[in-house]
């Protein structure tokens, strides 16, 4: 336990030192940026306006582990030419977004933060959720806490919960838990966020080399200082507040899975799945991994704006 201990304090203080050689974080990182504080927790996003006459609808991003909102950026430009207004956030610790180690990094927890960011800045709003990989959690505990500002919710390669307890531990239990587990050991067996391991990681989500742009829009946010010391402190902070149920949701869904994902299986979180909305809604894309929304965007784009149109 000791020598363990040690090992994690020296992981901490050399990824400090190494996030202290990178600049900070940009008060615009792109064009679209903003910033808001909610409950004095800053938040990044970006928005991007329909243009078109009138509005189809709004939709909402939320990106998986070591996401940002640039995960969403190749279907965003599409969806507003052709008349959504869309938003995609940052959820701290990654991104821009706040780098507190004393976060609580528990999916509800997630999900009241971004329930609260929508009521704030879109007051009154109705939305369509889409939530990839561990956003797909989140996205699930947000439209079983507030069903009313939700008109439906996509769940991509997601990580879903079949139910979470109040009080309970992030690190503890179910597949969730397990792929935070595992990705986080990855940062530790690796001591550093290196572009080495950052291609890596895309290469095998993506089921394809990820371009240099890709790794460099990855790698710049999980760089900045803190963002290590946050996810390696979220064992430590990661408490449910609510008590949820998969089978209480109660607005239309969809679930659109790459066929080759191999970090979140499409059969891993069948049984969850069925425990929802009889109204079953899956799509399967052929030859994709983990991110069908920037490997195959054009797939992924037809099978949900079905879904949304019909």
């Amino acid at each position: 336990m000791r020598n363990y201990i040690l090992r994690n304090i020296a992981l901490i203080l050399l990824l400090v030192i190494i996030s202290g050689n990178q600049l900070a974080a940009n008060t615009t990182p792109y064009k679209n940026s903003n910033f808001i504080t909610i409950d004095d927790v800053l938040l990044h996003y970006r928005h991007w306006e329909p243009l078109t006459d009138s509005i189809k609808g709004n939709l909402f991003f939320v990106h998986g582990f070591g996401g940002s909102t640039f995960s969403w950026e190749k279907v965003s430009d599409t969806l507003a030419s052709i008349g959504y207004y869309v938003v995609a956030i940052d959820v701290p610790p990654f991104g821009y977004s706040d780098k507190s180690p004393e976060l609580n990094q528990s999916i509800s927890a997630k999900a009241d933060l971004l329930n609260q960011f929508l009521e704030q800045v879109y007051p009154g709003n109705l939305w369509h959720l889409a939530g990839h990989s561990m956003g797909g959690g989140v996205v699930q505990a947000m439209a079983l806490l507030n069903p009313d500002k939700f008109k439906s919710v996509a769940f991509v390669n997601a990580a879903l919960f079949s139910q979470i307890s109040k009080g309970e531990s992030l690190v503890e239990g179910n597949y969730l838990r397990t792929l935070f587990a595992s990705i986080a050991e990855d940062f530790i067996n690796n001591w550093v966020i290196s572009e080495a391991m950052i291609e890596r990681q895309l290469s095998s989500a993506y089921g394809s080399a990820p371009t240099k742009e890709e790794i460099e829009e990855y790698i710049e946010p999980l760089k900045l200082p803190g963002t290590a010391t946050a996810i390696i402190s979220a064992s430590h902070y990661s408490f449910e507040i609510y008590d949820l149920n998969a089978a209480d949701i109660s607005i239309p869904w969809i679930a659109i899975w790459g066929e080759n994902d191999s970090w979140v299986p499409f059969k891993s979180q069948k049984n969850i799945l069925s425990k929802m909305n009889p109204e079953v809604n899956i799509a399967i894309i052929d030859d994709c991994g983990h991110n069908p929304m920037e490997t195959h965007s054009e797939e992924f784009l037809k099978i949900w704006l079905d879904f949304l149109n019909n």
